[in-house]
C-alpha cells in the first residue's frame, strides 16, 4: 500500500506494549526533527510510526534503528508502507473503536 503524505515516515513493529507515544519520540529523536510520533491503541498496538520533517533522517533512523532494541523486544523499521497490512492506516469496525491512526 502506497500513500503520498508518507514521506519522512519510517513504520515501526514489535513495539512493547510499554513503549508510548513519547518513548517513541525519544528513541528516535537523535536522527532529526520529529513532526509527530504515534504507537497503535487496541489490537493496533506493538506498531508505530514517526514523521521527521526531513525525509532523509527518516531514512538514517531506518537503517540504524532496523534490528534494535525498544523497550525489551527487537523493532523492524521501514520507509515506506507498501508491504504492510491495511488495517495498520485505517479505522478498525465501529465495535472495537478506533485501531492507529488515519493521517
Amino acid at each position: 500500500m502506497s500513500r503520498d503524505n508518507d514521506e519522512g515516515k519510517v513504520f515501526i513493529d514489535g513495539l512493547s506494549r510499554d513503549t508510548d507515544d513519547q518513548s517513541l519520540e525519544d528513541a528516535f529523536t537523535k536522527f532529526g526533527r520529529i513532526c509527530n510520533a504515534v504507537v497503535g491503541v487496541g489490537s493496533c498496538r506493538g506498531f508505530g510510526y514517526v514523521q521527521f520533517e526531513n525525509p532523509s533522517h527518516a531514512k538514517e533512523a531506518q537503517e540504524r534503528m532496523n534490528g534494535q532494541s525498544l523497550d525489551g523486544r527487537t523493532i523492524r523499521v521501514a520507509c515506506n508502507a507498501e508491504n504492510w497490512p491495511s488495517w495498520f492506516f485505517y479505522p478498525a469496525p465501529p465495535r472495537l473503536g478506533w485501531c492507529c491512526w488515519s493521517c
